[in-house]
């Protein structure tokens, strides 16, 4: 029973000489991707687990919820009073007379003004309320699952405000912080490694098409996952610009940003031309003063 993270089952293991392959690379040619943080070792936490107890709870009463309605709605029969064309002889039901009605004593009053006999038969029908809570239930389940999982459980029906680009990211932002653990896990801790590996494994081979590339200096550029607004785009262009000319950051910097928001790749863009620096105030305090400009 070998467990891959128990150190003591490793000295029970030995190599297999008809599946073992010297490939002189230096390192093993993989990478072990853990899904979630937390969890079990070495996979990792499920995305779903949390959720799945009520997934098979929710299952069930959707499976149940159309049966329940059709036998709410099934009319039953009420009688009120005893059936004379009707009896129970202990082990079958006996009927007399027309077997399609409900024969009842006729009313009869004593002398002493109680009233004997008669009856009443009503149909009961269900108004669908029992279909309502039921909806109700599913809704609420539902909701839980989507929060478990880390899901979007915001109703965008029930949302106040515009639906912007804003509005998007909000009712998004459970699902965003999910992809974006996920990249984590699958892209700098999976793919990235396994990426500069066969890099390193392609040039120590002598691979005709390997790039001259430092495989530290690899890195993922992810899209972004919602797109700019027409409000955004307006913004981050001369923010870009004015963080250019302060020196915060250079003009390949803000290229990149500016692909990486508009989801473009970086070759199809011009080489960037560093902005015009700004003025010396000394400078422009002279110029205004002998032009007989003021602050006021």
């Amino acid at each position: 029973d070998y467990k891959p993270h128990d150190p003591e089952t490793a000295a029970l293991l030995h190599p297999d000489p008809e599946r073992v392959q010297v490939h002189m690379l230096g390192d093993i040619p993989g990478v072990w991707m853990r899904n979630l943080p937390g969890g079990d070792i070495p996979d990792g936490a499920c995305t779903f687990e949390p959720g799945l107890e009520n997934c098979v709870v929710l299952d069930y009463t959707m499976s149940q919820l159309d049966r329940g309605l059709l036998y709410n709605l099934c009319p039953q029969v009420i009688l009120q009073g005893e059936l004379i064309n009707e009896s129970y002889d202990g082990a079958k039901t006996i009927h007399r007379g027309p077997t399609n009605t409900f024969q009842f004593p006729a009313v009869q009053k004593g002398l002493d003004g109680q009233q004997t006999g008669g009856g009443d038969a009503k149909l009961l029908e269900s108004n669908g309320a029992v279909f309502d809570r039921a909806r109700e239930i599913v809704e609420v389940m539902r909701k839980f699952i989507l929060e478990q999982i880390l899901a979007s459980r915001k109703d965008p029906d029930k949302f106040s405000g515009p639906q912007s680009g804003a509005a998007a990211k909000i009712l998004d932002e459970e699902h965003d912080a999910l992809v974006q653990t996920m990249r984590s896990s699958y892209g700098e801790k999976g793919f990235l490694p396994l990426l500069r590996k066969a890099l390193v494994a392609a040039w120590l081979l002598g691979h005709p098409a390997v790039p001259d590339i430092d495989p530290a200096e690899l890195k993922l550029v992810w899209p972004v996952l919602h797109k700019l607004t027409p409000q955004d785009f307006a913004l981050l262009q001369p923010a870009l610009f004015q963080a250019v000319q302060l020196g915060w950051i250079g003009p390949e910097d803000a290229q990149k940003i500016w692909a990486a928001n508009l989801d473009i790749p970086l070759k199809s863009l011009p080489t960037p031309m560093a902005p015009p620096p700004l003025p010396d105030p000394v400078d422009l305090a002279k110029t205004r003063g002998a032009a007989g400009e003021t602050d006021e």
